[in-house]
């Protein structure tokens, strides 16, 4: 089994930098040709099918990347993004004269083990124990074993699903939030994963 796990192409919010979590934003004009440019290089990819969040801008990557090809897309909710319930729609860095970063969601960034779900969100020990069972039981299905899979989500389920296979040293976010369109490559032979690359892009970083 090969998986490709990538995260979706750009957003408005993303662009404003402000939390979508389960808020359905659709991908913007940057995302769309994010999205184009990575299938044109994945294009010899021999993907046989594919697993999307339920969120529209996971859903809109996967479609543009295997546009053209007969292969089947399924909705997986267990890989939508982390539930940020009253932060979305938030930034962590308001940008008025008289507002202050909120704490918290400054943690969520850059000292995760120390965020704080607030009322209606997911905690990161939640998303992990998620992510971590959801990739157990698809890497148990013995259908899938000779299988190249796509599975299209979110940053917080690429960094949680990565460190199911490969544990970090204490930084949930490894070496940073996954760019969009980024994808990750795991190998999974006899039932053990191993990561083969992550956080790749087919585009020019600016």
């Amino acid at each position: 089994m090969r998986l490709y796990i990538m995260r979706h192409g750009e957003t408005d919010w993303n662009s404003r930098r402000l939390f979508q979590g389960h808020s359905d934003i659709p991908l913007n004009e940057k995302g769309i040709a994010l999205a184009e440019i990575t299938a044109s290089c994945l294009q010899d990819v021999p993907f046989d099918l594919a697993f999307t969040s339920p969120l529209r801008r996971a859903r809109q990557t996967a479609e543009i990347i295997l546009r053209g090809r007969d292969v089947p897309l399924m909705e997986e909710p267990k890989l939508i993004e982390i539930a940020f319930g009253v932060y979305e729609g938030c930034s962590a860095m308001p940008t008025g004269q008289d507002s202050e970063p909120d704490p918290n969601l400054l943690n969520f960034i850059c000292d995760p083990e120390h965020y704080q779900a607030p009322e209606g969100g997911e905690s990161i020990g939640g998303l992990c124990m998620r992510a971590s069972a959801y990739l157990d039981s698809l890497m148990r299905k013995k259908e899938f074993c000779d299988k190249t899979i796509l599975l299209s989500t979110h940053g917080g389920v690429t960094c949680a699903l990565l460190n199911a296979v490969d544990p970090p040293e204490g930084f949930f976010w490894r070496s940073g939030v996954p760019y969009n369109c980024s994808y990750a490559i795991v190998d999974v032979i006899d039932g053990v994963p191993d990561l083969v690359a992550e956080n790749q892009t087919c585009y020019t970083l600016t």
